[in-house]
């Protein structure tokens, strides 16, 4: 897999790109018309005593389709829709066969002398650090792009293979690159260290070729539709891979105590005179 030729100026090209242009198109590999007729054909030639031989109808789903998230952050998702997270927190961003990548939301730092108000934190989001685990290899990239592989350093042009069609590197510009049997990641430090940018992309087959779809954000994102989202399919909260346990439950206050067993005298004092009645 070659690396070299990835520059940031074809990184930032790649991000206009997908800021602007409207959603790639499919090409579904045979086209279905090709296929309904070679069935046709088939199915002429046959005699009584030949089958006819079913090619193959199926169709790419999201295939080479882009997502992209960058700055504070903004979500271009693969059928072009944008939308923004401004929530703090460890995200589901895709999860598929052999692949799991959360990205972690911060806000950004203070600024010197900057005072904070809890109540009205106005402060972005952004992308922090990202966490990815392919073909059971772990992944950790922080904002400065500083990159391990199960715990060890990802040096620049020393590609890292992780699997039978998966593979990571670091580019000559400190891009970090990762090629899986369905995907294409590129990740890019930016604002000097202060977060991460990546894009997504779709491969030729589609994400369905092993019959596993795509969740998370963006990869829900990769359906058989044409809808652009103006907010992801879900809540947000249902993302989230470090949601708040619930607490134990509180013990019982002693007023509420008092007040069940007053509760109980009165209902036993209650039968008794209908007893009496009786």
């Amino acid at each position: 897999m070659s690396t070299i030729g990835i520059t940031n100026p074809q990184f930032a090209l790649l991000k206009a790109q997908m800021q602007t242009s409207p959603k790639a198109q499919n090409t579904p590999t045979p086209a279905v018309g090709a296929a309904l007729s070679a069935m046709a054909a088939s199915l002429g030639s046959a005699n009584s005593t030949q089958k006819a031989l079913m090619p193959s109808l199926y169709t790419p789903i999201a295939a080479n389709e882009w997502a992209f998230v960058w700055g504070d952050p903004h979500f271009r998702e693969a059928d072009g829709g944008r939308f923004d997270v401004q929530k703090e927190g460890k995200f589901n961003i895709l999860k598929d066969k052999g692949i799991s990548f959360t990205a972690d939301f911060q806000k950004v730092a203070a600024r010197p002398g900057q005072t904070i108000d809890p109540k009205n934190d106005k402060r972005p989001t952004v992308t922090k650090s990202a966490d990815l685990v392919i073909d059971g290899k772990k992944i950790h990239i922080d904002a400065k792009g500083k990159t391990t592989v199960n715990g060890k350093e990802l040096k620049n042009f020393d590609p890292v293979t992780l699997g039978p069609d998966s593979s990571i590197a670091k580019t000559i510009d400190g891009s970090i690159l990762i090629q899986t049997g369905e995907y294409t990641i590129l990740f890019d430090s930016v604002g000097n260290g202060n977060r991460l940018d990546f894009a997504v992309k779709s491969g030729s087959d589609g994400v369905s070729a092993d019959g596993v779809n795509p969740s998370g954000l963006l990869g829900e994102t990769f359906d058989s539709d044409n809808i652009r989202l103006t907010k992801p399919k879900n809540s947000i909260d249902s993302y989230l891979v470090n949601k708040p346990k619930p607490g134990p439950d509180k013990p019982p206050s002693v007023e509420s105590e008092l007040q069940k067993l007053l509760q109980q005298i009165i209902t036993m004092i209650q039968q008794l005179l209908l007893g009496f009645k009786a």
